[in-house]
C-alpha cells in the first residue's frame, strides 16, 4: 500500500482563514478510498523532520508560517524536506502551500508556484467558473465547472507550468491546477481547496482523485 504524509497547517502554521484540520481530514478520506495509507500531521516541522524513505507521497495542506523567526520550516525540517525533494518522490501541494516554506527555494521550484505578498491576491470567496484544458490524465473526461472557492490571482508561476485548470479575470488567464513530471518527479499543485465544501464539490473531488492516481502510479 502507498504510504503518504499529509502535512496539515497547525501550530505556528495555523491561521484564521483556513480550517486545515477539516480539509486535511476530508483529503485523508479521499486518499483512503484511493488505497493510500495517510498519516495526518499538524506539527509541520515535526512532520517534515520525520520524512524518510518509507514516505511514498508528500501532501502539503499548510501555508505561510506565522512565526518565521526560527525558520520556515525549522532547520531540521528544512534539511529533510530538501532531501525528500531531491529523492524525486511525488508531491501534492494544495491551495496555500504556495505560500509555505519560504526558506526552501527548492519547494517553489518543485511545485511551480509562489504566493508573493503584496502582489498575489484573490477575489472575494464565492462562485467561480473554472476552465479545464485537456491533455493530461488529471483532466481526462473533465469539463468546465463552477465552484465556490478562492481564485488565486497573480501567483508567481514557473515557465514550465502548463495549466490543466484556470480562471479568467478581466481577460487575463490565471493558472489554478497543474501537473508536471520533471527529473523523475511527479508533482501536482491545486490552488483550489480553501474549505471542505471546495473539496467535496464533485468536479474538484474528481480532479483530486485523478491526481492521486497519477501521482502514485
Amino acid at each position: 500500500m502507498v504510504s503518504a504524509v499529509l502535512v496539515s497547517g497547525g501550530g505556528r502554521y495555523a491561521d484564521r482563514w483556513h480550517d486545515y484540520a477539516a480539509t486535511s481530514a476530508e483529503l485523508a478520506g479521499l486518499l483512503s478510498e484511493a488505497g493510500v495509507q495517510t498519516a495526518i500531521m499538524d506539527d509541520v516541522d515535526a512532520a517534515l523532520a520525520g520524512l524518510d524513505q518509507g514516505t511514498d507521497l508528500l501532501i502539503v495542506n499548510a501555508g505561510e508560517c506565522a512565526d518565521p523567526d526560527h525558520g520556515d520550516p525549522a532547520p531540521a525540517a528544512r534539511q529533510r524536506l530538501r532531501r525528500y525533494l531531491a529523492s524525486r518522490r511525488p508531491v501534492l501541494a494544495l491551495h496555500s502551500a504556495a505560500s509555505a516554506f519560504t526558506d526552501v527555494p527548492e519547494w517553489e521550484a518543485a511545485i511551480g508556484a509562489r504566493w508573493i505578498p503584496g502582489t498575489t491576491w484573490h477575489p472575494e470567496h464565492g462562485p467561480a467558473t473554472i476552465e479545464v484544458r485537456t491533455g493530461h490524465p488529471i483532466v481526462d473526461g473533465a469539463d468546465d465547472f463552477v465552484i465556490v472557492d478562492e481564485r488565486y490571482t497573480d501567483l508567481r508561476v514557473a515557465d514550465w507550468v502548463d495549466a490543466s485548470a484556470l480562471h479568467r479575470l478581466d481577460g487575463v488567464v490565471h493558472p489554478l491546477i497543474w501537473a508536471a513530471e520533471a527529473d523523475g518527479r511527479r508533482v501536482v499543485y491545486d490552488a483550489l481547496g480553501h474549505d471542505v465544501h471546495s473539496i467535496r464539490t464533485p468536479d474538484h473531488r474528481a480532479f483530486l482523485e485523478r491526481a492521486v492516481r497519477w501521482l502514485t502510479t
